[in-house]
């Protein structure tokens, strides 16, 4: 018997205004092709030969080694996807932004699939959710254990989701009921999680308190601990001594030797004095970093 292969698209783009007007950016493909239990990603920046706002390099946590300048063009990461889909039996998307994006890409770079596309927030509205459009990030929150909040708006990870969100709903789907369905959209809907990281996203661009840089350290799985005149930062790679004046950071500092070693730190340039984009500043220098971490250099 031939197992089906299903892909699962998710891309991300350059999103200038509130709404769509045609002449957004792509700048990252992620896909998941799924055959049986098998999942195998595929992930690009793609160079948009413009200049890109901050805010959404940020958004999309690309602003440090992201390498969108030496990515490829959009004509070479299609052909490359291509070359990963191996022409799929159906392509899912999540919203129609997504389904707009996708023609766009097709259409720029003359790539065909002759696959039926699926737009999946759709169908979940069709079939779980009396007609209403349920949200990418309130699902996954309730539905996908590995969903990890704090690193949402990449297209691999967000296409790894889709996949698992998908499956989920394959296998409950036949055995759900109208009072199933009313139950989970009332949970959804009243879930603290949701509610938590909201207004943690909110500190953004905003002076913080001390409770604060601890809920949003937890929050980028930082360890945070205060010393006199300063906070100390680990990530599990190296540490970091940020000082805060008038609820805002007025210098950052970084040291990558052991734990005990307490010179090498260096300055680093914050472009934004917010706490909350400094300790997101942190948790992706070190996860582009990499190295060894801190506990085997210990040893």
């Amino acid at each position: 018997m031939v197992e089906k292969r299903i892909m699962f698209l998710d891309l991300e783009w350059d999103q200038p205004r509130k709404y769509m007007r045609g002449d957004e950016k792509i700048l990252e493909i992620g896909a998941v092709r799924l055959e049986g239990d098998k999942k195998t990603s595929f992930f690009t920046f793609v160079n948009p030969f413009q200049r890109t706002k901050r805010k959404t390099l940020n958004m999309l946590r690309a602003d440090y080694h992201a390498g969108i300048e030496r990515a490829p063009v959009l004509d070479v990461a299609c052909r490359q996807l291509i070359s990963f889909a191996k022409e799929p039996d159906l392509i899912v998307i999540w919203s129609d932004n997504s389904k707009f994006m996708y023609d766009k890409m097709c259409k720029v770079s003359g790539i065909t699939f002759e696959s039926p596309v699926l737009i999946f927030q759709d169908q979940l509205a069709l079939d779980e959710y009396y007609g209403r459009k349920m949200s990418f990030e309130k699902l996954l929150l309730s539905f996908v254990k590995e969903f990890d909040p704090s690193k949402a708006h990449n297209a691999r990870q967000d296409a790894i989701c889709l996949c698992s969100l998908y499956c989920r709903f394959m296998e409950i789907k036949k055995s759900v009921t109208d009072s199933d369905r009313l139950e989970r959209l009332l949970e959804i809907n009243s879930n603290p999680e949701i509610e938590r990281i909201d207004r943690i996203r909110r500190f953004r661009g905003k002076p913080v308190t001390d409770s604060d840089i601890f809920e949003i350290s937890e929050f980028f799985h930082l360890q945070c601990k205060s010393i006199f005149g300063f906070y100390e930062i680990e990530t599990g790679y190296s540490r970091w001594h940020m000082y805060m004046k008038g609820g805002y950071v007025k210098s950052l500092s970084h040291n990558r030797g052991s734990r005990k070693k307490h010179s090498g730190f260096h300055m680093h340039k914050l472009k934004r004095k917010d706490a909350y984009s400094v300790l997101d500043y942190i948790s992706r220098h070190d996860a582009a970093f990499g190295g060894v971490p801190l506990y085997k250099r210990c040893e």
